[in-house]
């Protein structure tokens, strides 16, 4: 059971010991590195964007530009295996996102109105803040998208 549990958390288990811990295997590598250049697309899109609506929305836009690119390079580079049907791993790669989103919106604007100046941090707060916010769901995604967006066969069905 604990094997199980380390080799869905993207550890290689063999003989019963553990081998090297997820970020150190190739496809979490893969995720890290695709969903990066995701991550810069969804970044200076913002900036793009924050020239004709307010921050949070620039966010959201810039988070749509973003999850585009990362569906396919995610797919196409990472989890080109996956056996579930197109329109399953699209459903999916939104609903994760969607939740991503959130946990993007919280980190970035909890950072930009609260913590930057409680800590008196006033030099680019909302890019600092969005950077922060960018990165706060990368292993909480790369999980979901193994197991919901990207499933390798049906046997590995969502409960």
């Amino acid at each position: 059971m604990r094997n199980a549990l380390r080799e869905e958390a993207g550890f290689q288990v063999t003989s019963g010991r553990v081998g090297k811990p997820f970020l150190l295997s190739r496809k979490p590598v893969r995720f890290v590195l695709a969903s990066g250049v995701a991550a810069v697309v969804n970044f200076l899109s913002r900036f793009i964007f924050n020239l004709w609506v307010p921050y949070s929305a620039a966010i959201t836009l810039a988070f749509f530009v973003g999850l585009t690119s990362a569906f396919l390079l995610n797919r196409i580079f990472v989890f080109s295996n996956a056996t579930n049907r197109i329109h399953e791993q699209i459903f999916w790669f939104v609903m994760v996102n969607l939740f991503a989103l959130v946990q993007t919106l919280i980190v970035s604007l909890g950072l930009e109105w609260y913590l930057l100046p409680y800590l008196g941090i006033h030099w680019h707060t909302e890019a600092l803040a969005h950077i922060a916010g960018i990165l706060a769901p990368i292993f909480t995604s790369y999980l979901a998208h193994q197991r919901l967006s990207f499933r390798e066969s049906r046997n590995d069905a969502p409960v």
